[in-house]
């Protein structure tokens, strides 16, 4: 099964809370490379190679996390979709 590189777009109190390291922490469970950072416009941005069903799963744990003192995301968006034959990231992190 070939590898899709997408963009996520997260919005919602996700900055300042830790979100990104429990980006990094599901990527990484659910065997995905990439990055995570923060944008200027208080979203958080995810790039992220893997399967699409990967990808798909990704989105769906994140539309859940809704914490009273941490993270609340209120909507996560998927663009591209491009294919890949191989990740040009060894592994999933904070940054890029």
């Amino acid at each position: 099964m070939p590898l899709i590189a997408a963009t996520l777009s997260c919005t919602g109190a996700v900055q300042g809370v830790g979100f990104r390291m429990l980006v990094v922490k599901m990527a990484r469970q659910l065997g995905l490379t990439g990055w995570v950072r923060n944008e200027d416009d208080s979203t958080v941005a995810i790039f992220a190679v893997g399967r699409r069903e990967q990808i798909e799963k990704l989105a769906g744990l994140l539309r859940g996390v809704n914490s009273t003192m941490g993270p609340k995301v209120s909507a996560v968006e998927i663009t591209g979709g491009k294919e890949m034959e191989k990740s040009p990231f060894p592994t999933f992190d904070i940054g890029q």
